[in-house]
Formats: structure tokens, C-alpha cells, sequence
């Protein structure tokens, strides 16, 4: 298999879930890693990507002091 096939088998999979369930869209949480922009992107493909909304994750746990 290459590349351009196992992007097809992906995006087709996640359009496929999503028809299931009715959803109208995708919410995923961003960490600003690869897996993460890599789903974002795969997901826009297969959906569109005024369907998918990103949610920016914090880098540290709650009750963390971030300055």
C-alpha cells in the first residue's frame, strides 16, 4: 500500500463514521503535535473543513500557574 491509498482508507473511514452518527461536524482538541494536525487534516479532506472546529489544548494541567 502507499501513501495516497492508505489517505483514501482514512478519510473515507472518518466520512463514513460521521454519515453514521448524524453528526454535522468534528470537534478535535489540537496539542500542536504531529498526530493531532494530522488528524485535523485528514479530517478537512474527508468532510470539509468548515466542518471541523480545533480546540487548542493547554500545555500544562489545570491548577498549573502558565506564566
Amino acid at each position: 500500500m502507499n501513501w495516497n491509498e492508505i489517505q483514501m482508507i482514512l478519510e473515507r473511514f472518518i466520512y463514513d463514521k460521521l454519515e453514521e452518527t448524524g453528526a454535522e461536524g468534528i470537534v478535535l482538541g489540537l496539542s500542536g503535535g504531529l498526530d493531532s494536525a494530522l488528524t485535523m487534516k485528514l479530517c478537512a479532506n474527508a468532510i470539509g473543513k468548515e466542518r471541523v472546529h480545533a480546540l487548542l489544548m493547554p500545555e500544562k494541567a489545570e491548577g498549573e500557574d502558565f506564566t
